[in-house]
């Protein structure tokens, strides 16, 4: 017992080492595990960057494709009332007639005319008459010129009536063409799946 008791100063100095070697192992451990938390936060601030740049450039894409099927979809409908699918005599002669009533225009008689196959369109002709000043014409012209779908005027032929006249602006006895536009759904560029195999072996042959 006398003898723990005098060296019972080793014991202390033992004690010591011990805690502040625990001590120094604990310290020593953390930069690394500090080290470690750094390096798998930096590299999942990395991935979260990249998938955010991936999903911006995404969101992006979308919303071009988006402006690019517009464009698309007010292109074709331009097209179709250009150039619908039918000529409606109904509604041309309304123009023409409702036109000229518009303008006071007197006298006016349309004529229909047949359809006319012209390559990949199909076009009808009505041919209108009526009285009316120079003035009420070139303002009938430009009103038609306004209009959606794709029409032209043509033939236009302008004279001063036989009439007696006192009038400031004198009557013109006119005539002129208005041809309406439609696409010939018949006449399709040839494919190779509308290609007979007459003219499959003919091209076939041709190549070779």
């Amino acid at each position: 017992m006398n003898k723990l008791v005098q060296n019972i100063h080793w014991v202390i100095i033992l004690w010591s080492l011990y805690n502040a070697y625990t001590v120094f192992s604990e310290n020593s451990e953390r930069p690394a595990e500090a080290k470690i938390k750094t390096e798998t936060s930096r590299q999942s601030l990395a991935k979260n960057k990249k998938i955010k740049k991936d999903l911006d450039l995404f969101y992006k894409n979308i919303e071009e494709a988006k402006v690019k099927i517009q464009k698309v979809k007010e292109s074709i409908e331009k097209t179709e009332q250009l150039l619908p699918t039918s000529i409606s005599d109904n509604e041309n002669m309304s123009l023409l007639r409702e036109t000229g009533d518009g303008l006071n225009i007197k006298r006016i008689e349309i004529t229909p005319g047949q359809e006319e196959e012209r390559g990949l369109l199909v076009a009808k002709q009505y041919t209108l008459k009526a009285n009316a000043t120079y003035v009420q014409f070139l303002v009938f012209f430009e009103k038609i010129s306004g209009n959606k779908r794709m029409l032209n005027i043509r033939n236009v032929s302008l004279q001063r009536t036989q009439e007696e006249q006192r009038t400031r602006f004198p009557l013109l006895e006119g005539s002129f063409v208005l041809e309406a536009y439609r696409f010939n759904t018949k006449n399709k560029p040839e494919t190779p799946q509308n290609l007979s195999p007459t003219k499959q072996s003919k091209t076939s042959d041709k190549k070779v």
